[in-house]
């Protein structure tokens, strides 16, 4: 079994996916993610027109989640007791992996759209909508 590629399950981290070789064009592989992603339940996809978008300004109690920029570039900004990082997203060869135990909050530049990859159906208990609530926890 390859080893897979995130290498720490616990903080946000951007991995890079394999490209290999094609003569006919670029193919990027998302393969070997975290145990939790391997099977993933859910995908989806924000897209933004000629205006920036904002999305997000939520965390989640167990969903884990895979962001890709299949296009354009994206901020995802992400919090928790102990940590705060913005994360640039703007290679689809990149992508950023997010535990669960995270604060978000994503814009997205104008003409970008963004792959969401959960680890879970979406279940509205999950969410929490109240910032100050979810960094105490």
């Amino acid at each position: 079994m390859k080893k897979s590629i995130v290498s720490n399950y616990d903080l946000p981290e951007i991995v890079k996916l394999h490209k290999p070789k094609n003569e006919k064009g670029e193919i990027i592989v998302l393969e070997n993610l975290h145990e939790s992603l391997s099977l993933f339940r859910r995908a989806y996809f924000l897209k933004s027109d000629a205006k920036p978008q904002s999305h997000g300004q939520h965390g989640h109690k167990a969903l884990k989640q895979f962001f890709v920029c299949l296009t354009g570039s994206a901020s995802v900004y992400v919090t928790n007791k102990h940590f705060n990082k913005t994360y640039e997203l703007s290679d689809c060869a990149y992508g950023l992996f997010l535990p669960s135990g995270f604060w978000r909050e994503i814009t997205l530049k104008p003409n970008t759209i963004l792959a969401v990859i959960a680890s879970e159906l979406y279940d509205p208990e999950d969410y929490v909508f109240d910032k100050g609530e979810y960094i105490r926890c």
